[in-house]
């Protein structure tokens, strides 16, 4: 009987390949607004264009869930949090408006953080089921790591 690999430590991230993607149209878009010096309308057209891809791509490098035998670590655009696995209660899957799913991380005390749904999810999820399967999965996975009891 085979043992499966040790699966520590847990990185789930947006692929660094979309970032980088969404840089380089942020440069060109800006290039373009600064050395082709269209029509004033079309500069700030293509500058915001060029700005909002570089948000998206600063957003989307930002975003990761690490987890070991410490704890997660839930990193977002503007803040990370750090939890021990004793500040933690439990890991569910939560339907968020009609069709959005993703997970929370309950906590001992205070409200539970959820995790953005482009961490845990591959795509935009067509089938509700299939889903729901996909995050209990990946709750299983993660409650593991910390010898959380699965539910």
């Amino acid at each position: 009987m085979t043992t499966p690999a040790d699966p520590l430590p847990l990185l789930w991230r947006i692929s660094p390949a979309l970032a980088a993607a969404l840089y380089v149209i942020a440069a060109a878009l800006l290039a373009v607004a600064i050395y082709l010096r269209p029509p004033f309308a079309i500069t700030l057209g293509v500058a915001g264009l060029g700005i909002a891809a570089a948000a998206a791509a600063t957003y989307t490098a930002r975003q990761l869930l690490y987890a070991d035998r410490d704890g997660i670590v839930l990193r977002r655009l503007f803040n990370s949090r750090s939890l021990s696995w004793s500040e933690i209660e439990a890991i569910a899957v939560v339907q968020r408006g009609r069709t959005g799913m993703t997970l929370a991380i309950d906590l001992v005390e205070g409200p539970s953080v959820m995790v953005p749904p482009s961490l845990v999810l591959p795509s935009t999820p067509h089938n509700i089921a299939s889903t729901r399967n996909l995050l209990k999965s990946k709750a299983r996975q993660l409650g593991a790591i910390g010898g959380l009891r699965d539910d």
